[in-house]
């Protein structure tokens, strides 16, 4: 039997981290930036109350080189301390790719992916595939009650 796990999920703020001083919606400059990085503050949590915050960076488009991806965490963390900041390094319709760079549990990243997917990309997929590490997790998105709800399993 697989075991299910049901998160809710919302939007905190996104924007993009940018090398220089914009003045753009969102921008967040970060000194030593070689590009513009797109980045959603999700929460998550069990319940209603119980939420954390996590930053999901968009990492793929430019795509950042692997050996790279630490060196930019540390770039972007002073901008958001102490949250969760994970990268989404692989990206595509009913499916992405995460390296976290915190000790969130992986099921809870899987589900600020497929909120992100679901709400902010027009990823209506049941399920969305999120590997996060050498786990794939399976995610359907449910909007109920004017509210997200995220079934995570593993397969």
């Amino acid at each position: 039997m697989t075991d299910v796990v049901t998160f809710f999920a919302d939007m905190e703020s996104y924007g993009f981290f940018a090398p220089g001083p914009s003045e753009g919606f969102g921008a967040v400059h970060v000194a030593g930036l070689s590009s513009p990085l797109q980045f959603f503050r999700v929460r998550v949590g069990l319940g209603l109350e119980e939420r954390t915050e996590h930053v999901l960076v968009s990492a793929y488009f430019p795509p950042i080189p692997a050996e790279a991806l630490s060196d930019t965490v540390r770039l972007l963390q002073p901008t958001c301390p102490p949250i969760a900041m994970s990268m989404v390094v692989a990206d595509k319709t009913g499916w992405a790719k995460v390296v976290s760079f915190s000790s969130t549990a992986p099921e809870r990243i899987a589900a600020c992916v497929a909120y992100t997917k679901a709400s902010c990309g027009w990823d209506d997929s049941d399920p969305i595939v999120v590997e996060v590490g050498e786990i794939a997790f399976h995610v359907s998105p449910v909007f109920v009650d004017e509210k997200w709800q995220f079934a995570v399993r593993t397969e």
